[in-house]
């Protein structure tokens, strides 16, 4: 049986390459998510009588354990007890994290696009 030559070399340079496109991919995520809480902050229609709802909003990036899945988490915050109200009171007229994520998606995918075609092979 021929032994391949140079099959360790491609192996660790598919590793390597994955894992540069996983952590670009992260940094994008993590960009858009402070893109996406400063939005929220300066976009929120409600009327901010205490400051805790505009303060307690933020987006984080999160990332699974396997490291293959991504998620971006907009939310209140835990010391904000009436989110709820805010987002479904009123036939949703103060909502804040719907039409902030909705809009910005598009640009979302397309910035994680671009920092994953920027990666080169090694």
């Amino acid at each position: 049986m021929a032994k391949v030559a140079g099959a360790v070399d491609v192996k660790r340079a598919l590793v390597n390459y994955e894992r540069r496109c996983v952590t670009a991919f992260r940094r994008a995520l993590e960009a858009e998510a402070t893109v996406v809480t400063q939005r929220g902050k300066a976009e929120h229609p409600f009327q901010n009588r205490t400051g805790r709802a505009e303060a307690g909003l933020q987006c984080l990036a999160l990332q699974s354990n396997n490291g293959r899945t991504f998620t971006l988490q907009f939310s209140y915050g835990p010391h904000v007890p009436y989110d709820v109200f805010l987002e479904t009171a009123h036939q949703g007229r103060f909502q804040t994290l719907w039409p902030v994520l909705r809009s910005q998606w598009p640009r979302t995918i397309q910035r994680a696009a671009a920092a994953i075609r920027e990666v080169k092979p090694a």
